[in-house]
């Protein structure tokens, strides 16, 4: 009876054990399941649906059929505000192709805040930008994409296939007189086709996280 008390008391020992095990398996599991990126080139973008600064929903599933310029930015980022002016012309290059879509997304802890909001607007008008700048409050589609840095870009070609990730361009000072990888990732995708260099490293601000 002896013995097999205690070999009875070693298997309950060892499935507790076990079941603690298991469980902090878990545990880790679902803290980290939401951080791992799904963006892959040449398969389709994660998606998302977020509401703009002026409260406006918008779903990257409802732009498919065109190009989609996603831009992940920060406004307190001083690398993302050198890019602003580059921006800006690549905008107006594709102004009259309806195709071409660019969206700005704010992903800090704190994006949903009035005061944040506020100083969003304030920027798109001082920047005189015209394209929307969408509210990633809770961080996920920062997370889908891969995010680490802001700015951060990626090309959506039809379909919602994602063409190209990374760096606007390589950061030299030659580069502001070349077609930056984010403008022949646009041209190759208008094509159907995907560009020559695919995935750069994006340069820049940490992403601030919860």
């Amino acid at each position: 009876m002896v013995r097999k008390s205690i070999a009875l008391g070693g298997v309950v020992i060892a499935v507790g054990m076990a079941v603690s095990f298991l469980s902090v398996l878990l545990a880790r599991s679902v803290r980290i399941a939401p951080s791992m990126p799904t963006a892959q080139i040449n398969m389709p973008a994660p998606s998302f649906e977020l509401k703009d600064t002026d409260g406006n929903t918008i779903r990257l599933a409802d732009l498919r059929g065109g190009i989609v310029v996603l831009m992940f930015t920060d406004p307190r980022c001083s690398t993302s505000n050198a890019y602003s002016d580059r921006i800006n012309q690549l905008v107006e290059r594709y102004e009259d192709e309806p195709q071409v879509r660019f969206l700005a997304v704010s992903s800090r802890p704190n994006a949903g805040e009035q005061q944040h909001l506020r100083e969003l607007r304030v920027l798109r008008r001082t920047l005189d930008q015209k394209f929307p700048t969408l509210i990633d409050a809770d961080g996920k589609a920062a997370a889908d994409f891969g995010v680490t840095v802001t700015p951060t870009f990626y090309v959506i070609g039809n379909y919602g296939i994602l063409r190209y990730a990374g760096a606007f361009d390589d950061g030299t000072p030659e580069a502001a007189q070349q077609p930056s990888y984010v403008q022949l990732a646009i041209e190759r995708a208008l094509r159907g086709e995907s560009p020559d260099v695919t995935e750069t490293r994006a340069f820049g601000c940490p992403l601030q996280t919860r």
